[in-house]
């Protein structure tokens, strides 16, 4: 992986660790600074944390579904029954109330803020384009073109970057870079026809950030179990760039 786009990764784990209070307060007052003269920093901790609200409040709900069973439970063992009747009398009802309480409120929370945390939004806040570095190893047409193609991939220029790289031959470096330029001009399936290449061809220097980009597709185009699949099989993977990431986005999508 290069090092610009490593990082980037190391980038959204700043802002995690500051998330979750990671920090300690040299590195928060720091960072809270670079908030304040960073709007695309600050807008991507807002993202992050209405992700993270979200996560807590689904947590939340399944409590409830967990808390629901144990209370059937109780009512179908004699023993347990006379226990809860006692309780129901003097404390376990204010309690059950208070419970349910906040339950409810975390529930109308989650009702609220469900479709404000959609797919597209987790993909804006964990796609990145990748740096493209060259490496030219001769002058040739074919490698003149493909700098050229590089060249307008890094001005952003993806339309341009596109027609140049479909009239290079096939190639794993060729094939990755077509996948991200075809994410910027929002042609997914292609991507993932072309990211799917070099995962099949595995034994390649951009298998880990194929898949990554891979799933991300898949996100975004809401194949949400091909995007489970792509970020469980990524988890596993100890030595993965990636792993943080998948880890929250897992918590969110089903």
């Amino acid at each position: 992986i290069h090092q610009k786009h490593a990082d980037k990764i190391k980038n959204i784990e700043l802002i995690e660790k500051y998330i979750d209070g990671e920090l300690d307060d040299e590195k928060t007052n720091l960072f809270q600074n670079m908030l304040k003269n960073n709007p695309a920093l600050a807008e991507e901790v807002n993202l992050r944390n209405e992700v993270n609200n979200a996560v807590k409040e689904s947590d939340i709900i399944d409590l409830r579904e967990q808390l629901e069973k144990i209370h059937k439970s109780f009512e179908n063992n004699p023993k347990k029954g006379i226990v809860i009747s006692i309780f129901k009398k003097k404390i376990f009802r204010p309690i059950c109330a208070i419970f349910i309480l906040i339950i409810l409120s975390g529930a109308l929370i989650y009702i609220f803020n469900i479709n404000s945390i959609s797919n597209d939004k987790l993909f804006s806040m964990y796609y990145q384009p990748y740096e493209a570095t060259l490496i030219i190893r001769s002058g040739d047409d074919m490698d003149i073109m493909f700098k050229q193609a590089i060249q307008k991939y890094e001005d952003k220029d993806y339309e341009s970057a596109l027609s140049l790289f479909t009239q290079l031959e096939s190639g794993i470096m060729v094939n990755y870079y077509s996948g991200i330029t075809n994410m910027e001009l929002e042609n997914y399936n292609e991507a993932i026809n072309l990211f799917q290449y070099i995962i099949n061809h595995n034994n390649n220097l951009f298998v880990q950030q194929a898949e990554w980009y891979l799933g991300l597709c898949y996100l975004k185009t809401h194949q949400n179990e091909k995007a489970i699949e792509i970020f469980k099989k990524i988890k596993k993977d100890d030595n993965s760039y990636y792993k943080k990431n998948v880890n929250k986005i897992l918590k969110y999508i089903n």
